[in-house]
């Protein structure tokens, strides 16, 4: 291809932004525009800059959307993670309090069910005689 040339308005800048690898930043301009710059005028070259253009645009319309869909559920569950988790921040400490009770009153309630076992044994055995 004989005819190949930057025909951007300014071709000193295509070299620039060539240099800066903005043919592969920005392909589907830098390619069309500045096609020397990019050494994009040979056939293989130019099939390389194709797939590469279709690469990226298919990039942005699957991938894109599948971040931006994770991100706002993220914004989404986040909030809701907090609540749950300030709720088991108050809810701990009251089934603590409530396990400790019940360490207080079990032995208390074993020794009033055996208090109440000897009494029974001994009125029953009373009452028998």
């Amino acid at each position: 291809m004989d005819n190949c040339k930057d025909t951007w308005k300014n071709p000193s800048l295509c070299e620039l932004w060539a240099e800066y690898q903005h043919c592969v930043i920005n392909p589907s301009f830098m390619l069309k525009s500045c096609a020397k710059s990019c050494r994009s005028c040979t056939a293989g070259m130019y099939l390389l800059s194709i797939d590469l253009i279709y690469n990226v645009t298919n990039y942005k319309i699957t991938r894109w959307p599948l971040y931006c869909l994770s991100f706002h559920l993220w914004l989404l569950i986040t909030p809701l993670y907090c609540l749950f988790f300030y709720l088991w921040l108050l809810i701990t400490p009251l089934y603590c309090l409530f396990f400790h009770l019940w360490l207080l009153i079990t032995p208390l309630y074993c020794l009033f069910f055996y208090l109440w076992l000897l009494m029974t044994h001994l009125v029953s055995s009373n009452l028998s005689y």
